[in-house]
């Protein structure tokens, strides 16, 4: 049920930010929420080494290993929320109004 939450309130923060700029709605959030499970598989392969290399038990309960990859999926969402949001508020300066055209401000 965690998982579920944790989809939709990803998927909703990169379809808001890909609205609020103009952007593709869907791909972006489908993209978040990929961004996600990327991050969580990366943290699971972290505990998984680290059980691999000491001996520890973290990866014999999946509970366990799914909570504790969480935060790894979570911060690997907000790098790249903050990515996404600064290349679009280049894009954003970048675009001309349409009055802007012809003018030369030199």
């Amino acid at each position: 049920m965690l998982g579920l939450l944790l989809i939709y309130f990803v998927g909703k923060k990169f379809y808001d930010l890909a609205d609020n700029y103009d952007m593709h709605l869907w791909k972006n959030a489908i993209m978040g929420v990929v961004i996600y499970y990327a991050g969580t598989f990366i943290g699971g392969m972290i505990l998984g080494i680290i059980d691999g290399f000491f001996g520890t038990t973290i990866t014999q309960n999946t509970i366990t290993t799914s909570v504790i990859a969480i935060p790894f999926g979570v911060v690997a969402c907000y790098f790249y929320y903050n990515y996404l949001e600064k290349k679009f508020k280049q894009k954003a300066s970048k675009v001309e109004s349409i009055d802007d055209i012809g003018n030369s401000d030199n």
